[in-house]
C-alpha cells in the first residue's frame, strides 16, 4: 500500500486462507492491474469482481488539487477465461470523494461500500482527515443503483469502513476507530434483527490490537479473515483468520507465507472450498490484485472413534458379613438417590471426579456393620474428533452430522472438513447429506486445530461407518407416548417415560419378528421409565426379555436410538445418558457388545430412517433390528 494514499482511506489490510502444513499454492497477478495505479479489495460480483481503484477514467472527477487521486468502485468481468477491461461499476455511485471499498451481498442484493460522509466539499479538501468514512448501502432498481443510504451508526467523529456481510445477510463486519476500542482500527460486527442493524460489537482483545485490524471477509462456515499490522507477522499488513467458538473469538491464525509477504497484503476473498480466491498486495510497489489457488489439507490414516465409558458396576471387595446378619448395601453416587444391593450399576453424567460412598447397614439395628467406604472415581473424556450421527439410516433420506462433540484438549477447532465418500471438502460443524445407495459407507471428519496462541495448525481426522438400508424399515410397534410414572414418584433430573418404536429392517424373517413381538410384548408395555437417568425396576423386564432374545439370535444387530428434546444441563446431552443406561443394562444381562449400538440424539433421528411420514415423537426410544452387514 502506498504511503501517499490519503489518511481518510485508512491503513488497508486483508485476509487470506493458507494454512500451516499445506503444500504451497500459486499466486498470480491479474493482467488488468497497472504499474502506476492502485487496484485493491476485490469481491465477487456476477462473473467477475468489484474492486477499488484510483485509476483514470472518463468520470468528471479524477484528481485532487494536491495530485492525490480519489478512489472509485470498478467492475471487471471474465469472458471465456479472459478478463475484460475494467469499467466503473456505476456513474451514479461516483460522489467526487472516495468511494469504496465495496462488498456485494447476494442474499439481499445489496452493495455495501465505504464513502466520505461529507461529499459536498470542494476538491481541494479531499485530503481533509476530518472528513471521515462511513458505510453506505444501495441496491439495483431497474438498470441503475438506488440512492445510497447511510448506515445508522455512521458518525462524523470517526470512521467506519471496509464492510463485509455474512452469506445470509444477517451480520455485517467492518473496521472502525470509534472510541472505546483497543487502538487504531478495530473490527466490529452488527447483527440485523427484524430488518434493523443492532449497535456495533467489538470483536475483543483476541482479535483487535493497539494497531490496526481491517478488511474483514466473512467466509463460509464461520471463518473471518482480516488484515492486521498489530499481530506478529512478516512485516507490513499480514493476513489472519479467526473463528467464533462458544461466543469467543480464538487467537488469530497467521496465514501462509505464499500469501503473506513483507509488504502489505490485504482484501482477500475465497470460494466456498477455500481453494481459490483473490487478494491485494503492494509487493510490487503499487496495490495490485492477485488470484490464488490452495490445495486442501491431506488427511490420511483417520482414527476410528473410541466410545467414552461412563457406566460401571460397583461391588465391595471386602469379606462379606456373616450370612446370618441381615444387611443392606447402600450406595451413594452423589445424586441424592441411594441404590441398594451387593452390586450397583451407575452411569455418571460425564467426565469429572466423583466420590462414591458405600454403607453396609444391619437392617435389624440400623447401625453400620463396618466403617463407611469411599471410592474416588476419575473419569476422563477421550480426546478425539467425534462424528455425531445415526449409525443406521435409509437411502434417500437426509441425515444430520455434526462434529460439535469433538474434544481436543486446549486446542480449538478452526475448520471442519467432511468426506462423505467423494473426498474431503470444507464444511461447517453441522452438515447434512443423503446416501443414495445402500451398504456400508465410511464418513470421515478432518479437523484443523489451533493452539491457544494461534501460532500453528495441526490436522487430525476420525472416521465411522454408516450402515444404509435399501428401504425404510417396517414399523412393528409405534407407541404414541409414554405413560405416567409408577413407583416412588421421583420427578427430579433424568425422570422420563419414553414411548417405544420397534422397527424391523431387511433380513429379518417372519418367525424372528413374531418371536420378538412375543418376547417383548411391547403393546402391553407402558413406555420405558427412567429415574435419575437409570432404568426403573418396573421397566427392566423389557430389557431382560430383549437381552434373552438377542442372545438367541446372535446373527442380528439392534440399533438403539434415544431421541430426547430434554435440555442439555450437564456435561453431556441427556439423550446420551439415557442411551448409555440402556447399553449398560443390556450388557449387564450378557448381550455381546458387538450386537448392540446405543446412542442419543435430539430431534431428527426418526426421519433419517422413515422420512416424513407424519410420525413425530418429541421423545422416543427407537429399536431397529437388522443384519450386522449387508450390501
Amino acid at each position: 500500500m502506498q504511503s501517499g494514499i490519503p489518511a481518510i482511506i485508512l491503513l488497508l489490510s486483508v485476509l487470506p486462507l493458507f494454512l500451516s502444513g499445506q503444500q504451497p499454492g500459486t499466486v498470480t497477478r491479474l493482467p488488468f492491474c497497472s504499474n502506476l495505479e492502485n487496484e485493491f479489495s476485490p469481491v465477487y460480483y456476477k462473473d467477475g469482481l468489484i474492486f477499488c481503484s484510483d485509476g483514470r477514467d472518463n468520470s468528471p472527477v479524477g484528481f485532487t488539487n494536491g495530485g492525490n487521486r480519489v478512489y472509485k468502485i470498478y467492475c471487471v468481468q471474465t469472458r471465456k477465461g479472459k478478463w475484460d477491461k475494467p469499467e466503473l461499476l456505476a456513474g451514479e455511485l461516483v460522489s467526487g470523494m472516495h468511494d469504496g471499498p465495496a462488498f456485494f451481498c447476494a442474499a439481499d442484493s445489496q452493495l455495501y461500500f465505504s464513502r466520505n460522509n461529507n461529499t459536498t466539499r470542494a476538491l481541494r479538501n479531499i485530503t481533509d482527515t476530518t472528513n471521515k468514512l462511513g458505510i453506505y448501502m444501495t441496491h439495483r432498481v431497474g438498470g441503475t443503483w438506488s440512492p445510497a443510504r447511510s448506515f445508522r451508526y455512521n458518525e462524523n467523529g470517526y470512521t467506519l469502513t471496509t464492510p463485509t456481510v455474512s452469506k445470509d445477510g444477517g451480520r455485517m463486519y467492518f473496521a472502525s476507530d470509534k472510541p472505546g476500542g483497543f487502538g487504531g482500527l478495530d473490527l466490529y460486527y452488527s447483527d440485523k434483527v427484524n430488518g434493523e442493524w443492532n449497535p456495533p460489537v467489538n470483536l475483543g482483545p483476541h482479535v483487535n490490537t493497539a494497531l490496526n485490524e481491517d478488511f474483514p471477509f466473512a467466509a463460509a462456515h464461520g471463518r473471518l479473515y482480516f488484515s492486521s499490522d498489530g499481530h506478529p507477522g512478516l512485516g507490513g499488513k499480514d493476513l489472519y483468520y479467526s473463528t467464533e467458538i462458544d461466543g469467543q473469538w480464538i487467537s488469530p491464525i497467521h496465514l501462509d507465507s505464499v500469501l503473506n509477504s513483507t509488504a502489505d497484503d490485504f482484501g482477500l476473498v475465497t470460494d466456498y472450498a477455500y481453494q481459490n480466491g483473490f487478494f491485494s498486495s503492494n509487493r510490487r510497489k503499487t496495490d495490485d490484485i492477485y488470484s490464488y489457488t490452495a490445495p486442501l489439507p491431506v488427511f490420511t490414516d483417520c482414527d476410528t472413534m473410541v466410545p467414552n465409558r461412563y457406566c460401571y458396576t460397583f461391588y465391595d471387595e471386602r469379606q462379606p458379613p456373616a450370612d446370618t446378619m441381615p444387611v443392606e448395601y447402600r450406595w451413594d453416587f452423589g445424586d441424592e438417590r441411594i441404590r441398594t444391593g451387593i452390586e450397583a450399576g451407575y452411569c455418571f453424567p460425564g467426565p469429572g471426579t466423583y466420590l462414591v460412598k458405600l454403607r453396609i447397614v444391619n437392617t435389624m439395628t440400623g447401625k453400620d456393620v463396618a466403617n463407611e467406604v469411599e471410592y474416588v472415581v476419575n473419569l476422563d473424556e477421550i480426546q478425539q474428533g467425534r462424528i455425531h450421527s445415526p449409525d443406521l439410516v435409509t437411502a434417500g433420506h437426509s441425515v444430520a452430522f455434526d462434529g460439535l462433540q469433538s474434544k481436543m484438549g486446549e486446542a480449538k477447532v478452526t475448520q471442519y472438513y467432511w468426506d462423505f465418500g467423494e473426498g474431503f471438502a470444507p464444511g461447517g460443524a453441522e452438515m447434512d447429506t443423503v446416501f443414495e445407495r445402500n451398504g456400508n459407507h465410511v464418513v470421515q471428519l478432518g479437523l484443523a486445530l489451533a493452539s491457544e496462541g494461534g501460532s500453528a495448525l495441526q490436522y487430525v481426522c476420525v472416521k465411522k461407518t454408516i450402515r444404509v438400508l435399501n428401504r425404510e424399515p417396517e414399523v412393528l410397534v409405534s407407541q404414541e407416548s409414554g405413560n405416567s410414572f409408577s413407583g416412588d414418584g421421583y420427578n427430579g433430573p433424568g425422570a422420563a417415560c419414553f414411548p417405544v418404536m420397534l422397527l424391523a429392517a431387511d433380513g429379518l424373517s417372519d418367525s424372528q419378528r413374531q418371536s420378538l413381538m412375543q418376547a417383548l410384548n411391547l403393546p402391553e408395555v407402558k413406555g420405558i421409565e427412567f429415574r435419575g437417568y437409570a432404568i426403573t425396576p418396573a421397566s427392566k423386564p423389557v430389557f431382560t426379555s430383549l437381552a434373552a432374545w438377542l442372545k438367541s439370535f446372535p446373527d442380528l444387530r439392534m440399533d438403539i436410538m434415544v431421541q430426547s428434546a430434554e435440555a442439555l444441563s450437564e456435561s453431556m446431552p441427556a439423550s446420551d445418558r439415557y442411551a448409555q443406561a440402556i447399553d449398560f443394562t443390556l450388557k449387564e444381562f450378557g448381550v455381546n457388545s458387538n450386537t448392540i449400538q446405543s446412542n442419543g440424539f435430539e430431534l431428527g433421528v426418526i426421519s433419517a430412517l422413515l422420512g416424513n411420514k407424519g410420525i413425530f415423537l418429541r421423545d422416543a426410544i427407537v429399536l431397529v433390528l437388522s443384519k450386522p452387514s449387508f450390501q
